[in-house]
């Protein structure tokens, strides 16, 4: 198609033909970059997903940690405590 308009627009056929071979070669590309270019996007698109989830489970994960720390150190403080409230209701018991 670009061969015939430019052989009727006066180009010499051989010149034509080469200035449509490299018409279709730079479209070619062209298309190929824009292929290229949307299924990169739609990757890159996925992967920002798959980490923002990461993200979120890991924030949770921690969060769930802390509060089990928490839960931990709260119960040792509360047997420590009654350890001492042990020891200071036998020490008052032999005085």
């Amino acid at each position: 198609m670009v061969l015939n308009e430019l052989v009727k627009a006066g180009i010499n056929r051989e010149i034509a033909d080469d200035l449509s071979y490299r018409y279709y070669k730079n479209e070619l590309t062209y298309k190929d970059i824009e292929y290229i270019k949307e299924n990169f996007d739609i990757k890159l698109k996925h992967l920002e997903e798959k980490i923002f989830d990461i993200k979120e489970e890991l924030i949770s994960r921690i969060d769930n940690k802390f509060i089990e720390l928490d839960n931990t150190i709260d119960t040792k403080f509360n047997e420590l405590d009654n350890k001492i409230n042990i020891i200071e209701n036998n020490l008052n018991i032999k005085n």
